[in-house]
C-alpha cells in the first residue's frame, strides 16, 4: 500500500539536516525549555529569559537552523544548551544576590544531573510520540488509527472497538500490530530507539 504524501515532520527534518525556521522551532520546543527551565529553579521570568537565550543559540546569525546529526543526538544537543543556558541564569542570579548581600552567597539551586536527564528523557518522549502519532494519522486510514487508538492506547476491549468500528476483532489485532511496526518506524526515523522511548 502506497502511504499519502506528507511534509516532513520536524524532528524528521532536523534528523536528515533540512533547515528549520525560527517559528517551526518555537512552537515545537517551547514547552520543553520552559518545562526544563521550571525543574532547575527558574522563576517564570528566568524561565522566558531561558527561551530567548535557547532559541538566540541555534539560530544565531540566520532565520534557520541545520541540525548536524553526525556530530550528535539533537536530544541530547538540545537538553545540553538548555542545561548550559539555565546554569548561566542561574550562576547570574548568584552574582547578583552576592553583590547585594555577600554574606548570603549560595550554590546555584538546580537538579542533580541525572534527575534533570530522567525528567527531560520523559518530556522528550512525550514530545516525540505525539509526532509520532500525528505521522502515523497521515499513513494508515481512519478506521486503522482510531481501532490502534482505542485497543492498543486507551485499552478498551477488543470486541467493543470492533462492534464500534464495524470491523471483526482480528482487523483490530492486525490494526494495533501494524500501526506499532509503523510507529517504530517512525521514531528510528527521528534517530531515537523503541527501547529508549518504550514504543
Amino acid at each position: 500500500m502506497r502511504y499519502p504524501t506528507t511534509s516532513k515532520t520536524l524532528l524528521g527534518k532536523l534528523s536528515s539536516g533540512d533547515e528549520i525556521s525560527w517559528n517551526e522551532f518555537y512552537v515545537k520546543y517551547r514547552e520543553i525549555i520552559l518545562f526544563v527551565g521550571g525543574l532547575q529553579g527558574l522563576n517564570e521570568h528566568e524561565r522566558e529569559d531561558l527561551l530567548q537565550r535557547v532559541m538566540s543559540r541555534f539560530f544565531k546569525n540566520s532565520k534557520t537552523f541545520i541540525f548536524k546529526p553526525d556530530i550528535a543526538r539533537f536530544r541530547t544537543y538540545l537538553g545540553t544548551i538548555i542545561k548550559n543556558c539555565a546554569m548561566d541564569i542561574l550562576n547570574e542570579r548568584s552574582q547578583e544576590i552576592f553583590h547585594e548581600f555577600p554574606e548570603n552567597i549560595a550554590a546555584p539551586n538546580s537538579r542533580p544531573d541525572w534527575e534533570l536527564d530522567h525528567r527531560f528523557t520523559a518530556e522528550w518522549r512525550k514530545l516525540i510520540l505525539r509526532e509520532a502519532m500525528e505521522e502515523l494519522k497521515n499513513r494508515v486510514d481512519l478506521k486503522t488509527y482510531q481501532a490502534f487508538e482505542l485497543y492498543g492506547i486507551q485499552n478498551r476491549p477488543a470486541d467493543k472497538v470492533a462492534l464500534l468500528l464495524d470491523l471483526n476483532i482480528g482487523q483490530v489485532y492486525l490494526a494495533k500490530n501494524r500501526c506499532i511496526r509503523i510507529l517504530n518506524k517512525i521514531v528510528r526515523a527521528c534517530g531515537e530507539t523503541e527501547q529508549e522511548l518504550h514504543v
